[in-house]
């Protein structure tokens, strides 16, 4: 029945010259709703934590680990 729903949304989109073909607007709702290859609506939540991810793996943070102003001392978190 979901199935159906998709399709007929496809149509009328189709109709209301939102899309030229039905299956672009197909392609569009995959691509916002399902992951690829499975039929799950949580394509959304993977590509946040990808983009995420990308922030985390080239974004740079405080450190934990400095060199005292004599050069010295090597510290860990004020310890």
């Amino acid at each position: 029945m979901a199935q159906m729903l998709v399709a007929l949304q496809a149509v009328h989109l189709t109709k209301a010259g939102a899309v030229s073909h039905p299956a672009d607007a197909l392609d569009e709702m995959r691509e916002r709703f399902l992951l690829y290859g499975v039929r799950a609506p949580f394509g959304w939540i993977t590509r946040l934590r990808t983009y995420g991810k990308k922030i985390q793996n080239s974004t740079t943070s405080l450190g934990y680990i400095y060199w005292s102003d004599d050069e010295q001392t090597l510290s860990y978190k004020d310890l």
